[in-house]
Formats: C-alpha cells, sequence, structure tokens
C-alpha cells in the first residue's frame, strides 16, 4: 500500500520532532543497547526517506521545500549521529576507566598496608580493610556492624570518645595516639587519624578512620630514649671523668707545687738547725717551721730525761702557761699522745676531735679546743728519744705527702738533737775537765784543810796520851778520846762523801728505788734528824695522804741529813727550821726551808758542784767541804727528779727536791714490752 506524500512528509516530522537532542544525549548516557535501538530508527527513518524520494512528485514547490528540509534534517542527523558515536565511545571508555579506578581503589582499600575503617558518625564500622582486621586480629566481615569503641583499652575509652564528639565539629583531621585490645591479644600501640565525611549542608555522614600500629615505633622510640640516655648517661660520665681528670691535674699540680715547697722549706729547715747548736735551739727551729707548713695552732717538743723514765717539755708554743707548769716533766708512762708515741716508736694522726676522744677521752679537758693532732716520735740510732705535737683547731685531713713531710722534719729533728747532744757532750766534756783541774785543785785544798785539821787534832791528842813524862787525870784522857772519836768520824764521813762523789762520776753508785712514802722515809731519819737540830726548832709538815714514790730509802734519807744538816749550819740557834712536801703533778715536792742569812744569788747557780760552799751572810763563814749539795743533786738525779734552790724573799734558804710517784702504770711497766726503759746508746760520729 502506497501511502500518499503528505502522510510520509508527516510522519517524518512526527519522528524527527519526537527525536530531540537530550534524547541523543540520553540515549548516549544509557547503555549500548539504547544506543543501537536509536540506530535502528535511525536507519528506518532513511528508508522511509528513500522510499519518499522515489515517490516524489516533481511539480509541487512545497515538496521541494520538504524534501530539502528533509535532506539537510537527514545531513544533520548524520553528523549528530557521528558525533554521539564519538561522545558514546568516549562515555564507554570514561566508565571503562571510572570502574578500573573503583576497582583499583577497592583494591588498594582492601590491600593498604595500615588499617583503613568507615564508621558512620557513632563510629559503628561499615567498612574495614585487610589490614585493619589484621591489626584487630579478626577476619573483615567480622568487625562490619561493630562499634570501633568495643577495641579501644578500657583506659583509653574516654578519651576516643571525646575525640569522636569533636569530630561534629571539626572540618579537618584529628590525630592522636592510643591503645587498642585486639582479640584474644595484648594491648597494642597504634595511631589514630580521623577524616569526617560531611553530606549535604554540612551535616557528618560518617567517618573514615586511619589505624597504624605504632607498638614497633614505641618501642623504638624507647629504645631511642633509652640509648638517649644511656648516650647521655655516657656524656655525663665522660664530662665527669674528664673533670676528675681535670681535678687530678689540678691536684696533681697543687701537689707538686705543694712538694716543691715542702722541699724548700726543708731546705731551710736543714739550714736553720745546721746552725742550731742547743737541743732548745733545735725544738724551736723545728717546731716553729711545722707550725706555719703545716697551719697548726700549738707545737710541743719533750726529750727522754737521763732516766729514761720521764718525759721534759723543752719547747711549747700556742699552748697556756698552766698547760706548760701541768706538763713540765711527766713520766714516759703516762697515757697521753707524746708519751704513747715516745713509747711505742709510732707517729700518732688523729684528724678530728672524734677520732681523739676515742683513745683520750680521759684528758679531755686538757685538750682544748684541739680539734686534730700530730705527735711524731724524734728517733735516733732506733731509738725513741722525744717526741712532737701539732694541735689543730680544725679538723684537718692529713695527705700522704704530709705525713711524709712531718716524718721528714722529724728525722731532721732528731739529729740535729743528737747533733747538739754531741755538741753538748764536747762542751760538757770541755767544761767537764776545766772542772775537773778546778776540783782537783779544789780537792787538794780541801785535803790540806779538811784532812790536815782532824789528823792534826788526832795526832796532836794521841800523842798527848801517849807521852811519857805527863801523866792526865781520867777525865782529861776521856776528854782527848772523844776529840778522837770525833776528828775520826768526820775523817770517815768525808771519805765515805769523797767515795759517793767518785761512784755517781763514774755512774757506780748503787741506787735501788722501791715504792716508800715520805713519812717512812723520814720516820727513817727523824732521830739523826733531831741530833742535828738540837739548837733549832724542827717542823715537819707531811700529809699521811700523800700516794707512795720510788725511792731508795737509805739514798733519800742520806739527802733528808744533807739538807737538814746545811740548814742548820747557815741558820743561828733557835730558829725553824720547817720540812714539807706536797702533790706536784707526777711527783712529790718536798721542801727543806731554814730561817738563816739566805744564799747569794752568785752562788746559786753552782751551789750543787762539789766542793762548792756557801758562804753566810751573816757569819762570811765557810763551812764543810762543800761535797753534800753535790751527793744530793746526784742522788736525786738518779731517782728521776730534781733539786734546786727556790727564789726566795726576806730571810733564809729553801731547797727543793722531788720524787717521781709510783702509779698503777709504773707497776706495769715491767711487764708492757713496748715500754722502753733502757738507757739510749751513745751517740757516735764518723
Amino acid at each position: 500500500m502506497i501511502t500518499s506524500p503528505k502522510v510520509e512528509v508527516r510522519t517524518i516530522q512526527s519522528f524527527v520532532t519526537t527525536i530531540t537532542w537530550e534524547d541523543v544525549v540520553a540515549s548516549a548516557q544509557s547503555s549500548h543497547s539504547d544506543w543501537e535501538r536509536l540506530h535502528r530508527q535511525i536507519e528506518a527513518f532513511r528508508e522511509h526517506i528513500s522510499l519518499f524520494a522515489q515517490r516524489k512528485p516533481s511539480n509541487s514547490l512545497d515538496s521541494d521545500s520538504i524534501w530539502n528540509d528533509l535532506l539537510s534534517s537527514i545531513e544533520e542527523l548524520e553528523v549528530a549521529e557521528e558525533e554521539l558515536r564519538q561522545q558514546s565511545d568516549e562515555l564507554v571508555q570514561a566508565r571503562l576507566q571510572a570502574e578500573r579506578e573503583q576497582a583499583r581503589y577497592q583494591e588498594l582499600f582492601e590491600f593498604a598496608p595500615e588499617g583503613y575503617l568507615v564508621t558512620d558518625p557513632s563510629s559503628l564500622i561499615q567498612e574495614a580493610n585487610i589490614a585493619a582486621a589484621n591489626l584487630l586480629n579478626v577476619e573483615p566481615g567480622f568487625v562490619v556492624g561493630k562499634p570501633l569503641a568495643i577495641y579501644i583499652h578500657e583506659n583509653e575509652r574516654r578519651e576516643f570518645r571525646r575525640r569522636l564528639r569533636a569530630a561534629a565539629h571539626t572540618a579537618g583531621t584529628i590525630a592522636w595516639d592510643t591503645k587498642v585490645v585486639p582479640r584474644k591479644q595484648d594491648a597494642i600501640d597504634i595511631s589514630i587519624t580521623l577524616a569526617p565525611i560531611r553530606g549535604d549542608s554540612y551535616a557528618l555522614v560518617g567517618i573514615r578512620w586511619q589505624l597504624r600500629n605504632i607498638t614497633d615505633h614505641k618501642q623504638m622510640e624507647a629504645s631511642i630514649t633509652q640509648l638517649n640516655e644511656a648516650l647521655e648517661h655516657r656524656v655525663e660520665q665522660r664530662t665527669q671523668h674528664l673533670n676528675e681528670a681535670l681535678l687530678r691535674e689540678q691536684d696533681a699540680r697543687s701537689q707538686v707545687e705543694h712538694i716543691a715547697t715542702q722541699l724548700a722549706q726543708l731546705q731551710r729547715i736543714t739550714s736553720d738547725l745546721s746552725e742550731a747548736l742547743t737541743q732548745q735551739q733545735v725544738a724551736e727551729v723545728t717546731a716553729s717551721r711545722m707550725m706555719l707548713s703545716m697551719q697548726a695552732n700549738s707545737a710541743t717538743v719533750v726529750l727522754l730525761m737521763p732516766d729514761q723514765l720521764h718525759l721534759e717539755l723543752i719547747y711549747a708554743n700556742g699552748i697556756s702557761v698552766e698547760a706548760r707548769q701541768a706538763w713540765q716533766r711527766f713520766p714516759v708512762i703516762t697515757s697521753n699522745m707524746l708519751a704513747d708515741s715516745v713509747r711505742n716508736a709510732a707517729s700518732l694522726w688523729f684528724s678530728s676531735r672524734e677520732q681523739l676522744l676515742e683513745d683520750y677521752s680521759h684528758i679531755a679537758s686538757e685538750l682544748g679546743s684541739s680539734a686534730a693532732w700530730i705527735s711524731v716520735p724524734l728517733i735516733v740510732n732506733q731509738q725513741p728519744i722525744g717526741a712532737i705535737g701539732l694541735a689543730f683547731n680544725d679538723q684537718h685531713e692529713f695527705s700522704a705527702e704530709d705525713r711524709l713531710f712531718v716524718s721528714a722534719i722529724a728525722n731532721q729533728c732528731a739529729q740535729a738533737i743528737a747533733r747538739a747532744l754531741i755538741y753538748h757532750a764536747e762542751q760538757t766534756a770541755r767544761a767537764e775537765a776545766e772542772q775537773a783541774n778546778l776540783t782537783k785543785i779544789r780537792f787538794l785544798g780541801m785535803v790540806s784543810h779538811e784532812l790536815r785539821t782532824p789528823l792534826a787534832s788526832i795526832k796532836g791528842f794521841s800523842t798527848s796520851l801517849l807521852a811519857q813524862d805527863v801523866r792526865w787525870s781520867p777525865e782529861d784522857q776521856r776528854a782527848f778520846l772523844e776529840i778522837i772519836d770525833d776528828e775520826s768520824d768526820k775523817l770517815t764521813e768525808l771519805i765515805d762523801q769523797l767515795l759517793d762523789l767518785s761512784r755517781m762520776e763514774s755512774g757506780t753508785l748503787p741506787v735501788a728505788p722501791e715504792p716508800r712514802t715520805v713519812t717512812e722515809i723520814i720516820n727513817e731519819v727523824k732521830a739523826e734528824l733531831l741530833t742535828f737540830t738540837g739548837q733549832h726548832a724542827l717542823h715537819i709538815d707531811v700529809p699521811a695522804n700523800l700516794p707512795p714514790v720510788r725511792a731508795d730509802i737509805r739514798r733519800i734519807a742520806q739527802v733528808l741529813i744533807n739538807l737538814v744538816d746545811n740548814a742548820a749550819k747557815y741558820s743561828p740557834p733557835g730558829k725553824v727550821i720547817n720540812i714539807t712536801a706536797h702533790l706536784e703533778g707526777g711527783f712529790v715536792q718536798v721542801d727543806v726551808a731554814d730561817q738563816g742569812g739566805g744564799i747569794p744569788p752568785e752562788h746559786r747557780e753552782n751551789l750543787f758542784s762539789a766542793f762548792q760552799r756557801s758562804v753566810s751572810q751573816d757569819t762570811n763563814q765557810k763551812r764543810g767541804a762543800g761535797l753534800g749539795l753535790a751527793i744530793c743533786k746526784g742522788i736525786i738525779n738518779l731517782h728521776g727528779g730534781r733539786i734546786w734552790i727556790q727564789e726566795h724573799t726576806g730571810d733564809g734558804a729553801t731547797l727543793s727536791f722531788t720524787l717521781p710517784l709510783v702509779t698503777n702504770l709504773t707497776a706495769q711497766a715491767s711487764s708492757n714490752s713496748s715500754l722502753i726503759l733502757h738507757p739510749i746508746p751513745p751517740i757516735t760520729t764518723d
């Protein structure tokens, strides 16, 4: 059936008007099948046009116009078709690219090395990649639909919720470190970064989460921190070692300078000691230098006395007068620092008062303010002859250099004292030689007078009794015999004194000290004392509670007899002679005082020398042979005491002597192997 041209035209126009550009675009955006359908419609349209062209009326103007329009439309459709085909190809490629990108994104999401989650605003998990599932030790599908908060450590959940609430008001990301507890595992450290997902009107529609395991990082940080701390510690140690090395270097430099100073001081001391001739000079030079070098507050020097049982203070600086008097002489068995150094031949070093009081609390009051102390023995020929003591008001640490320095000075001091002793011995020997000449002259003079007078009397009266031409009455004969007897006693006494003096000079005078009281000694000779003081008043005042002394009773009795006899000779008849005794330090002091004319000062120095006789200011008369006081001095020296003339104002004279006390330490001396009671070996020179 063939339709009319008008019908065909309307049909084509209707088709054209129904296919709009939007339909073409929509068809291009639709599936490939839609595009094929549109292509088929265009092909059908072309067939209709071809049929229409075959039946085109030749004389109709409208038909030509319609024909031309149709041809133009066909050309436009063909162009549009080609453009649509190209756009369709591009869209297909874009869709394929999008699908590839989507697949790639999904692959990246699934297999990303770090954990990724997508949750709703309340942290309910919607998506989870493999890394996130592995981090939580679950299957990826297991966590979907579960709140992320259940995996947060309970101690961190409060902070998690706070951060979650903050996400609703935050445009950017939020990051922090926390702890999660994987399923059936211990808690691990993770770093969380959340990014809000915004919808319309900026509403929070979801949250993307990035979870990164930082346990190793934390451990590494801890290791780094530990290494840093160890490095800092090593740096501090190294710095400390360097500082210590610097301090040691400074100390070494200071020690070298100190040693150089000490060597210079030793040289000066050596030079000064070479000029010191006496023990006192040596002690003064040594102690003063040691005080200056060691910055001590006081110094003392003591030496053994000839009896080897007592120490004598020969130099003191920085101590009170009372202390000097109290320690002028004391037994070597006394328990103090100086005596202990001498007895044990050892140095004592006390850096603090506490150390000092541990051994010497019994003399705490005598230590004064001393907070440190040094006591160094003076040793000659391996035997101690004395000690040097230094006291410090502050605590004092004594270095090895200080100890060597002090010991070196002490050795120099000991050698200088030895030289002084030799010098003194030479001077003494010279003086003794000179004195021996004088003594010989005095002895000859004494013999010519003291021996001749009694011998002359004996000879005269004995000759008278033997005369044949004279007869004497019994009374005269008895008187002659009594004179002969008295003169014989004088000769005997003189000879005994000469023998005692000779024994003392040769060191053979026997003395046997033993514990005795002064009362016992006086009672032993009281009868003889009363005989000598028949024309005087003898007063004896000796306390009964005086402690015993070390004394040979026969020899000390001889001393008392000589002193009392001497006092009676130089005191007018009727005057009082007093014998008193009292305790003085470690000694008992006995005083014999008369009321005579006194002893002139110029005669006191040599009064205890042999053949020296005092001259009475009242009678200007010499009496006796001058041996009694010399013998007294020798006996007292052998007992470890001393004898002297006291300074006296007014009439009379007082002669005093001391005897050492017997103490418990004395009784222990014989059993103490470290106690030195032997005489010092003689000092020899080349």
